[in-house]
C-alpha cells in the first residue's frame, strides 16, 4: 500500500513508525481504495512494499484524526464501515475552539511561542484584545488562532473579521474552564454585549460566548446591578 511505499533504500511510513506511533491526519479525506489497504494493515500487521510481494512485519500504534463525522460518511458510503469499527477503538472528541473556556490561555501560550519562532519580542494581549477573541466565532479552530496571533506578533495589531463575530453554537455542559470564566464576568463586559445586541438577552449571551442556561445571564445581571 503507498503509506508503505518504499524504493530500494526508503523506509516507508509504516515501517519508519514500527515499534511506536503514527498519526494518520484527515482520515475521513482517504479514498476508499487506500482505505481497504489500510483495513489490512491494522489487522495482520503486515504491509508490501508497492511492486513488490514480500511481506514486513510492523508494529504500529495508529492514531487517526479528522474533523469530518465518519459515522455520517459511513451512512454516505465514503467510509468503509469495518474500518470505521476498527479505529472507533478509543474515541476522543475535541470541542471546537469556540465552545472552549480556555481561549486567552491557549493564546498566550501561542504568542510566546510565535514570539519565540519569529526572534520577536513576548507580547501581552491588552484587554481589548481578549475581548475580540472571546467574541469572535472562530471558524478556523486553532489554526486561525494561531494565523491570527502570529500576525499580531508581525504587525502588532490584532486583525479579526467582523463577519465571524456570530452567535456560537449551545453547549451541552460547561467546562470547569468555561465555569470560571463565567463566574469572572465584569459588569461592563455584559453592559457591552447588551448594549451590542439591543438588550436581546439571548443574543447578548451568545456573543459572549455560551448559551444563555449556561451564562445564567439573569442571575449574574442581578449580581452586577444591571437592570
Amino acid at each position: 500500500m503507498p503509506t508503505g511505499a518504499r524504493d530500494r533504500s526508503k523506509p516507508g511510513k509504516f515501517e519508519l513508525a514500527s515499534g511506536g506511533v503514527l498519526l494518520l491526519d484527515e482520515i475521513g479525506d482517504m479514498p476508499l481504495p487506500l482505505q481497504g489497504s489500510l483495513l489490512r494493515v491494522l489487522q495482520v500487521n503486515q504491509i508490501v512494499w508497492v511492486g513488490g510481494t514480500i511481506r514486513v512485519a510492523t508494529d504500529v500504534r495508529v492514531i487517526c484524526a479528522t474533523n469530518q463525522p465518519l459515522a455520517q460518511l459511513v451512512k454516505a458510503g465514503r467510509f468503509r464501515d469495518d474500518l470505521y469499527h476498527r479505529l472507533n477503538m478509543l474515541p476522543i472528541e475535541v470541542s471546537a475552539l469556540r465552545e472552549r473556556g480556555d481561549i486567552e490561555y491557549l493564546a498566550e501560550k501561542l504568542l510566546a511561542r510565535i514570539s519565540s519562532q519569529l526572534a520577536k519580542p513576548s507580547l501581552k494581549l491588552a484587554a481589548k484584545d481578549c475581548q475580540a477573541l472571546l467574541w469572535h466565532s472562530w471558524p478556523g479552530n486553532v489554526r486561525e488562532l494561531e494565523n491570527v496571533l502570529t500576525r499580531l506578533v508581525v504587525t502588532g495589531k490584532l486583525l479579526l473579521s467582523s463577519s465571524r463575530l456570530s452567535p456560537v453554537p449551545v453547549l451541552k455542559s460547561p467546562s470547569p474552564l468555561l465555569k470560571e470564566r463565567i463566574h469572572s464576568l465584569a459588569g461592563a463586559e455584559i453592559r457591552s454585549a447588551l448594549e451590542r445586541t439591543r438588550g436581546n438577552k439571548r443574543e447578548a449571551a451568545e456573543l459572549l460566548g455560551m448559551s444563555r442556561a449556561h451564562l445564567h445571564l439573569y442571575r449574574i445581571m442581578k449580581t452586577q446591578g444591571i437592570k
